[in-house]
């Protein structure tokens, strides 16, 4: 036995230097300890292993909710709307402008012959209204020199 203890390494010689006292006792600890280290075991294999899977799979694409496409939609509708509602409102000014250059067209035409169906009696008033200012003038002129 000694020969066998001599040819042990020095680590185990140690260990085999301390034998227990109650061998049952002690060897249903060591069981209990291998039972532990077994359980330690399996706890940290499925760990790997379900690190293993997450690693392996694919990472999902982020998806958007419908709710914001609808959104986006219903902006994009709305911007339409507003440039057609801008587009409506040049077009009905256009109508408005050139309404008012028709009707002063008309006014002038009419103007037109209103002077030249009275521009005679025009002429005359003016004249009279002339010659009498200097009647005026001339009657006035004597008094202005006093």
């Amino acid at each position: 036995m000694d020969i066998a203890f001599n040819n042990l390494e020095k680590d185990e010689q140690k260990v085999l230097e301390g034998v227990p006292r109650n061998i049952p006792t002690y060897i249903t600890e060591v069981n209990a300890n291998i039972k532990k280290a077994e359980n330690t075991i399996a706890v940290l294999d499925g760990k790997i292993e379900y690190a293993e899977k997450i690693a392996d799979m694919e990472i999902p694409i982020r998806k958007t909710f419908n709710k914001d496409e609808e959104l986006a939609m219903a902006k994009q509708e709305l911007d339409s709307l507003g440039n057609n509602k801008a587009i409506d409102n040049k077009e009905k000014q256009q109508k408005i402008v050139l309404d008012l250059e028709q009707q002063i067209l008309s006014k002038q035409a009419l103007m037109s012959k209103l002077i030249a169906k009275y521009s005679l009696s025009f002429l005359i008033i003016l004249i009279n209204c002339d010659i009498a200012l200097l009647g005026l003038l001339f009657l006035i002129k004597p008094l202005l020199l006093l």
